[in-house]
């Protein structure tokens, strides 16, 4: 029997069974038809022979139909084997993949820069094309940058990320949308050295980045949202239309960056250093800005509506037709600021030092002045302080436009 079946192929060997199973089935039939009709009273030959033609074909139809039901019962049974068969296939060849780019990645030598940056994308690869293995790679990635990259307190002053470091903050600044809006998602890199890393456009929500090194890094249409920036020194960064809303942004360094028309709404920017920073046009609104260091920041047409100012260092600031309708600001230092044109209104100012500021048309209507001193503003006209609200210990300037 084992010769007959090397003899044979399995095509042959699928119709050797299968024509004893037609020739049984076709003699049953006419067999079976006979015993089943047996007509009552006197029948004519050919009246027998009609009923049991009639007999075959129902029996016939009947076999037809549980043969067809039989094929598909095994068709589908045979399509979900193979959907199993090639789901493990899939399933192994993403494996062998991870594997293989895991160790790419993981060549130390210079001269293997190629392998690597292979090995990094072959992953952005995979995660594209297996949700499951998504949030490993993510991990796997950013624990190289942490390694590779690691901030080192000697760091020379002028420095830019190794193209596989690069590489890898490209590939998670463009992972995935299904997962980088989620918490869980979030992305490690805390205590990384990314001085000059170009992460424009990057989607960086839920990152936590505190205390990374991001001094004249491009981050120009950067997503933020949410973001962990505590202690993080951005100096110089370009920030330009980068979405910040709900950032923790604590004690940063963001001395001299561009944040023009940065959206900063609810921001927490307590004590961070502002100095020279250039947030034209910027939404501040609402944003936790108390104590922080804004001396000489450029804020013409800033929204800083219900921003929290309390202490802010705001001297020498230009906050030409900059909206703080509402802004909490009791002893801020505004010496020398450019409040020309600005939107007080509702603002409280109490307790304020005003030394040297311009008021020059600034909307000073229900602004709270109690215990301000404007004695040595420029450009405050009896009529300002006419719609503000003062008291006795508010100090006031000789006008010029009439009484004091």
């Amino acid at each position: 029997m084992r010769k007959l079946r090397e003899i044979v192929g399995p095509r042959a060997r699928w119709v050797l069974l299968t024509v004893p199973v037609v020739l049984f089935a076709m003699v049953a039939v006419f067999l079976l038809a006979g015993l089943l009709v047996r007509p009552r009273g006197a029948v004519t030959a050919a009246e027998r022979l009609k009923a049991e033609s009639d007999a075959r074909t129902t029996i016939v139809q009947a076999l037809g139909g549980l043969a067809l039901l039989s094929g598909l019962y095994f068709t589908a049974r045979t399509l979900r084997l193979n959907a199993q068969t090639l789901e493990v296939n899939r399933e192994g060849q993403i494996t062998e993949r991870f594997t293989r780019a895991i160790d790419q990645l993981g060549e130390p030598e210079e001269e293997k820069l190629a392998i690597r940056l292979g090995g990094i994308y072959a992953l952005e690869r995979i995660a594209r094309d297996s949700k499951d293995d998504h949030g490993p790679i993510m991990e796997v990635l950013t624990a190289f940058v942490r390694e590779q990259a690691r901030w080192q307190v000697n760091a020379p002053e002028s420095s830019r990320p190794a193209a596989d470091v690069q590489a890898v903050v490209t590939v998670l600044g463009r992972r995935s949308g299904q997962r980088r809006g989620e918490k869980e998602a979030k992305l490690d890199l805390r205590e990384v050295d990314l001085r000059g890393a170009d992460l424009t456009g990057a989607h960086l929500e839920w990152a936590d980045l505190t205390g990374a090194h991001l001094e004249g890094a491009t981050l120009l249409r950067a997503h933020l949202e949410e973001a962990n920036l505590l202690r993080a020194p951005l100096e110089a960064a370009h920030l330009l239309g980068a979405p910040l809303e709900g950032a923790v942004l604590l004690a940063a360094h963001l001395e001299g960056a561009a944040l023009l028309g940065t959206h900063l709404e609810g921001a927490n920017l307590l004590r961070t250093h502002l100095e020279g920073a250039n947030l034209g046009g910027a939404h501040l609104e609402g944003a936790n800005l108390i104590q922080a260091h804004l001396e000489g920041a450029n804020l013409p047409q800033a929204h800083l509506e219900e921003a929290h100012l309390l202490g802010a260092y705001l001297s020498a600031a230009n906050l030409l037709g900059a909206h703080l309708e509402g802004a909490d600001l009791p002893d801020a230092h505004l010496e020398e600021a450019n409040l020309i044109a600005a939107n007080l209104s509702g603002a409280n100012l109490s307790g304020a030092d005003l030394t040297g500021a311009h008021l020059e048309g600034a909307d000073l209507t229900g602004a709270h002045l109690e215990g301000a001193d404007l004695s040595q503003t420029f450009g405050l006209t009896s009529v300002q302080i006419e719609l503000a609200i003062t008291n006795d210990d508010t100090v006031l300037p000789k006008f010029d436009d009439g009484p004091e």
